[in-house]
């Protein structure tokens, strides 16, 4: 395998990576409508703005520069809500 690599199809990874796309295009847009208005989700400080004091979410492990997003953090707060 190293010396000949493998082989991949294109068809089918471009046709997950449009179906993957919308789905995570449609989760967006339902945590947008649950939470009222956009805001960056890739950005750990907005999160944190998001889920510990618009949400009022339990508050987890604190960083120096706030409370963490990581995934332990999102996961136990997963768990908390169910």
């Amino acid at each position: 395998m190293e010396a000949v690599g493998v082989a991949l199809d294109l068809d089918a990874l471009a046709g997950l990576a449009v179906e993957f796309g919308e789905v995570i295009a449609r989760l967006e847009q339902e945590i947008y409508i649950d939470v009222g208005h956009e805001f960056n989700l890739g950005s750990p400080k907005q999160l944190e703005q998001i889920l510990f004091f618009e949400l009022n979410l339990p508050k987890g492990k604190r960083t120096k520069t706030g409370f963490s997003t990581d995934a332990s953090v999102l996961e136990e707060l997963r768990r908390l809500i169910r």
